[in-house]
């Protein structure tokens, strides 16, 4: 797609205007293909060329793209500038399919934040207006998917469940491969949540082949963190493919220049290699999670880190005094 995009732009290379509205596309779609440095300065350019000449729906549009590129690097000050920025050209129109939008991510936005209250009532109201003004479109298929997410995240099971059989139903209906993929790893999460384990994994499997051939390396590195977690709870034995779908989440997540996300790979493959019995190579990495965490100034990561290692080392203490310890002799010859 960017590719027929640049060969467009270069066809219109005389019409200014033709060619920033082919250079807001190629940067949307950047923002999927994990080219953000170009993405970037593609929307900035095209959101101050559409200011200039009053094409305010299409800045509206390009602003919440650039929202939605800050929300992805993690850079969540600067993303909710941008978004307040689209707010005012939306308030000021009345524009009733970009409101829907904006809602959309601004809930996305207060999730990844970790405002799970704030992301409900935003979600709520996009997927209710997406209802009203398109209820078989992406407006839909995409809030229902996020609901789901924040319903899980809530415990809310059933919901979650249900939200997340609309975004696929709806996804399905318009041709949205990328939702139809994300919806499906959200309903193995649900699915997980019932200990039915046959039917989470056969919907992370189907959501790890759907999201990687779409090409989008940020949703692939998550989709498969989730397939490495649902396979731990379901018990597989197949550790080996368990730290193939870790490591290939790290190296996506590492392409695009995530500590955040790095660190989580690696706390989650910390926790689990601990748990495995690779104690060595568990507490490297988990050594290494605690440091990125606290560079990244965040505390309530650090402290699940932290928390564990206290776990595993009060777990060790335990066993090395129990009385089914073969070395308790040791006990008895020396000192505390």
């Amino acid at each position: 797609a960017v590719s027929t995009l640049e060969d467009a732009a270069a066809l219109v290379a005389d019409d200014r205007e033709q060619k920033m509205m082919l250079a807001a596309n190629i940067g949307h779609l950047r923002v999927h293909t994990g080219d953000w440095k170009r993405a970037a300065e593609e929307l900035t350019e095209t959101a101050e060329f559409f200011e200039e000449n009053n094409r305010d729906i299409y800045r509206t549009n390009t602003l919440l793209m650039l929202g939605l590129l800050c929300t992805r690097e993690r850079k969540f000050m600067l993303a909710g500038r941008w978004f307040d920025k689209a707010l005012e050209v939306i308030g000021r129109l009345e524009l009733k399919r970009e409101k829907v939008i904006y809602l959309e991510l601004a809930g996305k936005l207060a999730l990844e934040k970790g405002d799970i209250y704030k992301a409900k009532a935003l979600l709520s109201s996009a997927y209710d207006r997406g209802m009203v003004l398109a209820p078989e479109s992406t407006l839909v298929s995409q809030s229902a998917r996020l609901l789901a997410e924040v319903e899980l995240l809530l415990d809310n099971v059933d919901d979650a469940m249900k939200y997340g059989q609309k975004a696929l139903e709806v996804s399905l209906k318009v041709g949205e491969t990328m939702e139809v993929g994300l919806s499906r790893r959200v309903i193995a999460q649900a699915f997980v949540a019932k200990n039915s384990f046959e039917e989470a994994i056969e919907n992370v499997k189907g959501a790890v082949e759907t999201v990687s051939e779409i090409g989008d390396p940020l949703e692939t590195a998550k989709t498969l963190l989730t397939l490495a977690d649902i396979k731990i709870k379901a018990g597989s034995k197949k550790l080996e493919k368990i730290r193939d779908a870790f490591e290939r989440a790290r190296r996506l997540f590492a392409q695009l220049g995530l500590d955040y996300w790095v660190a989580e790979v690696d706390f989650r493959s910390g926790v689990f290699d601990c748990r495995s019995g690779d104690l060595a190579n568990g507490f490297e990495q988990l050594s290494r999670v605690e440091k990125t965490f606290v560079a990244l100034n965040d505390k309530s990561k650090a402290r699940a880190v932290q928390k564990f290692l206290k776990s595993l080392s009060e777990h060790a203490v335990g066993v090395s005094v129990s009385q089914e310890n073969e070395f308790k002799i040791f006990g008895n010859l020396i000192s505390p």
